[in-house]
């Protein structure tokens, strides 16, 4: 697993998309003032803030999950690609995209 500053040198001005356990296509901007823009499908939006903390990635959307933080753990897989472990214990694969 990621600790806190690796995750925050991997998210900080990078672009992560996965696939969405609903099958959605999710891409998320996430700026180095801890902000997140999320687009799902190319039409669903919401904003917030994002941060890394006990070597864990954390997000709190506006709309989405009823703007409740959630904390993911990250395991960095191989090249561009990561393992994210959400709190329900699903597994998501993520890839990054830009610097």
């Amino acid at each position: 697993m990621l600790g806190t500053a690796e995750l925050k040198a991997l998210y900080s001005d990078n672009v992560m998309s996965r696939v969405t356990n609903r099958g959605g296509n999710y891409v998320g901007t996430y700026a180095a003032d801890g902000t997140v823009s999320g687009v799902v499908d190319e039409k669903h939006r919401d904003t917030g803030p994002w941060w890394a903390e006990s070597n864990k990635v954390c997000l709190q959307w506006a709309k989405w999950r009823d703007g409740e933080a959630r904390c993911s753990g990250v395991e960095h897989i191989k090249g561009t690609n990561y393992r994210v472990y959400t709190p329900e214990r699903l597994v998501d694969v993520a890839a990054k995209h830009g610097h």
